[in-house]
């Protein structure tokens, strides 16, 4: 019984492991072949690349939309839709921009609640903590640190000591006394 559901762990995991991505779409073409399209935002220095689902928080305001599902339509916003001939779609985006519906023949795909973040914020958020001047105060020595070191690792040590022995200490009178009473209760003394 055990072994059938750790089996069925097995496929469910399996499955689940397998399933395309939220924001990547997997769409049956009007021809019948199986096309896949793919949002995405980067920001302009290629560094950093969002995939864009809902309600997510995308670092970068430069759209890629690539698909293999023919002709597509874009819309931001609720703007007129661009109609898109190849299988790339590159425009740059403002960071206002909450909604983007990317459609074909006979497929649609919304992304809605998108928050979009140039990417000098995300820089100017890494930079901030780097450029700080260190704070004010009294630095540890490297023989103060070693010190404070060393006495750490001798309290952890006695500690585990004491905690370790009291363990051992408590199964111990545990096992005598049984032991004491057993011998008692056998021994016909009671």
């Amino acid at each position: 019984m055990r072994r059938n559901w750790i089996l069925v762990l097995v496929v469910v995991v399996c499955l689940v492991g397998t399933t395309p991505p939220a924001s990547a779409a997997t769409i049956r073409a009007p021809d019948g072949d199986i096309c896949i399209t793919v949002a995405y935002v980067i920001d302009h220095q290629g560094h950093h690349i969002s995939m864009i689902s809902n309600g997510t928080i995308q670092f970068g305001t430069e759209l890629y939309v690539e698909s293999d599902c023919g002709r597509f339509n874009v819309s931001i916003d609720g703007q007129q839709p661009v109609e898109v001939e190849g299988g790339l779609y590159i425009n740059n985006i403002s960071a206002s921009t909450r909604t983007i519906d990317i459609g074909g023949d006979g497929w649609q795909l919304n992304y809605t609640n998108l928050q979009f973040w140039p990417t000098m914020a995300f820089n100017d958020a890494i930079n901030y903590w780097v450029n700080q001047p260190s704070p004010e105060g009294e630095y540890w020595t490297l023989q103060e640190l070693r010190g404070h070191d060393f006495w750490v690792g001798f309290a952890t040590v006695l500690v585990s000591l004491i905690v370790s022995l009291s363990i051992v200490n408590t199964l111990a009178r545990r096992f005598v006394e049984r032991e004491i009473g057993k011998e008692i209760t056998e021994g016909g003394l009671f």
